[in-house]
């Protein structure tokens, strides 16, 4: 059995009746893999990754990343390929707060993930 449980999508999210998410990418720990069904997932993920389009970007650091915040998800990366740059968002007491901004040149390290290094040059190549 894995260690942890990942998610590509889709994989919809479901956080309450109404509220019913298909992050771009998603992380469950092996701890909380209770939440993961054979049709989704009944809770917060640990980590959800968004990607950013014009469309979708107010949207995305609004009503969700206050969702998120409030739903108990521990991290949340906000990708823009346009500004090359990844925002990493960790829970604290005042809800999901900017930990860091990395960008193409930058590895990213996630609080959550202790090891995770990961080169945005090849992410960012065609940005």
């Amino acid at each position: 059995m894995p260690s942890e449980v990942y998610g590509l999508p889709p994989c919809d999210v479901v956080l309450s009746n109404h509220d019913v998410f298909e992050p771009d990418l998603l992380f469950v720990s092996n701890a909380r893999s209770n939440i993961v069904t054979s049709a989704n997932l009944q809770g917060a993920p640990d980590l959800v990754v968004e990607i950013l389009s014009p469309g979708t970007a107010r949207y995305d650091r609004g009503y969700k990343q206050a969702l998120y915040s409030r739903q108990g998800v521990r991290e949340y990366w906000l990708v823009d390929p346009d500004a090359a740059t990844v925002e990493v968002l960790i829970e604290s007491a005042q809800g999901l707060t900017l930990a860091a901004t990395y960008t193409r040149e930058d590895v990213l390290s996630s609080p959550l993930l202790a090891g995770l290094a990961i080169e945005l040059m090849p992410v960012f190549r065609n940005a």
